[in-house]
């Protein structure tokens, strides 16, 4: 029995910096999901970026980067080198839980993230949003940063977040 093949993923900087050089000339905003390979929200949230009845629409919305983080494999290889570094600068916090959404603007600068400081001390996160709350956070999110994208599938857009088995 082989032995499995190492993957190397690049650098997020990388990764992000051409996005941004695309985004220069597609007019988009860039939608960074770190994501974890072992987080159920985070593949029921890949689910919706790239596979559901919005994908398309999504991706003519942004220009969209997953980054992989937090692998739990003992190599640690699947993971976005400096991943870490940018999730703390987008978020603004010291917490590195997933999922979690950050959109940059082409200068780079981030515009909004799907980590908003709730009432209290309690954190939301609707980088997949469950409560109403954060569902209207989300969409107000789309709405407010995608280029593009049909007013009219906001509402498609709720619906596959409440029921993502749609």
């Amino acid at each position: 029995m082989s032995e499995p093949k190492e993957l190397k993923l690049p650098d997020a900087a990388i990764v992000v910096g051409e996005a941004l050089s695309r985004c220069h000339i597609s007019g988009k905003n860039v939608a960074i999901y770190f994501h974890a390979s072992w987080c159920p929200w985070c593949v029921k949230f890949e689910h919706l970026w790239t596979q559901s009845a919005l994908a398309a629409p999504l991706k003519d919305a942004y220009e969209f980067v997953l980054l992989n983080v937090r692998d739990r494999s003992p190599e640690q290889n699947h993971e976005h080198p400096g991943w870490r570094q940018l999730m703390q600068e987008y978020r603004g916090s010291s917490a590195l839980d997933v999922p979690f959404l950050a959109i940059l603007n082409a200068d780079g600068l981030v515009i909004a993230k799907s980590y908003e400081p709730a009432n209290g001390n309690i954190p939301s996160n609707a980088g997949y949003p469950v409560t109403e709350t954060e569902l209207d956070q989300f969409i107000d999110l789309i709405a407010s940063t995608a280029t593009d994208f049909p007013s009219e599938y906001l509402q498609v857009l709720r619906l596959l977040l409440e029921r993502p088995s749609i």
